[in-house]
């Protein structure tokens, strides 16, 4: 009894502390204080009544509208589970050149596709459920240049890598913007192993280049690339985790940039009640991290896609081992339950 009501005095205090926080970041950032009430009284009254298990499907695009290119591939694409009552989080990543009959094309096409369709939305959902075998609850999409805003608020990332890597074919955006004086189309970056300080001035090299090697184990190619990118993100969480809750022009910032640079169908309203559920802390947020295993036909290892040797136009792709994707299936059910 003693123990129940220390606890019940600690989430008191937790929870007003945080909502001071929440109104004087509302206060920055002009958020109705009337609406602000009535959400936080739907979210906590939400909080028992959410699932057990949230599925997200994380999108980094990388827009181009330039004179070499007009795409909107979404090189990024992470699957999320979240569990609602520990607070774990599954991250698996999905290769962007992976095949996808349906489309007759790589999985990095179905976010421009979707804007062909009458309901963008439920083709980007129903597309991937049929890939993963799960039913995707939300959609994020992350323009890889909000990552400079992102960090220039958080402040300076700290990543090991377990390989270094130089890039002397990273794409120049002096190139792209004054080709007359930058003839050369490429140019050389480079990340050392071990310790890597990650700010605005280096995080979009760390996250696009994928030709620092030619093997993944190294950090090179398009899963190199994701398992990078998964560092990068549990580097934001572990900083999240350390934001003094009274700093709350650092609040009201990282909250302009989710509500006003990220495209989401998830409201806040969800997100409070998760933070709820979980009496408000953070810090129990647990990442685990995985790509798809690959199958390597020339050591034998067990996969769930492999890398044909010969396909339609020499395009290369990932195929799942099993044609109708139960491989994948399989494979992300394990992964979350």
């Amino acid at each position: 009894m003693k123990f129940l009501k220390i606890t019940t005095i600690s989430f008191l205090v937790l929870l007003s502390v945080f909502l001071t926080c929440i109104f004087l970041s509302a206060k920055q950032i002009g958020y109705p204080p009337k609406l602000l009430i009535n959400i936080l009284s739907q979210a906590y009254k939400q909080k028992d009544r959410l699932p057990t298990n949230i599925n997200f499907l994380i999108l980094g695009v990388d827009q181009r509208q330039d004179w070499l290119e007009n795409s909107l591939d979404s090189d990024t694409i992470l699957f999320a589970n979240l569990n609602t009552d520990d607070l774990n989080l599954n991250l698996i990543s999905l290769p962007r050149d992976l095949w996808f009959k349906p489309t007759s094309g790589r999985i990095n096409k179905i976010y421009q596709l979707s804007f062909e369709q009458p309901d963008p939305s439920d083709f980007i959902k129903s597309s991937f459920q049929a890939l993963i075998g799960v039913p995707i609850d939300h959609v994020i999409v992350i323009d890889t240049q909000v990552l400079v805003p992102l960090v220039k608020v958080v402040g300076p990332l700290e990543i090991n890598l377990e390989h270094g890597f130089t890039d002397d074919q990273y794409p120049d955006p002096n190139h792209i913007t004054d080709p007359q004086n930058y003839s050369n189309p490429y140019m050389t970056i480079s990340f050392n192993q071990g310790l890597n300080i990650i700010d605005e001035q280096n995080i979009l090299y760390f996250v696009r280049s994928r030709k620092g090697a030619q093997s993944t184990d190294l950090g090179g190619t398009d899963i190199g690339r994701s398992q990078r990118q998964q560092l990068l993100i549990e580097a934001i969480i572990q900083k999240l985790k350390k934001i003094n809750s009274t700093d709350f022009a650092l609040i009201a910032n990282l909250y302009q940039i989710w509500s006003q640079q990220i495209q989401k169908d998830i409201e806040d309203q969800i997100i409070l009640s998760i933070a709820f559920r979980n009496k408000l802390n953070i810090n129990k947020l647990n990442i685990i991290s995985t790509s798809l295993p690959i199958q390597d036909n020339l050591v034998g290892t067990i996969g769930v896609i492999y890398h044909p040797l010969y396909f339609s136009n020499n395009a290369w792709v990932y195929l799942p081992v099993e044609t109708d994707y139960t491989s994948i299936h399989h494979f992300v059910d394990q992964q979350i339950n």
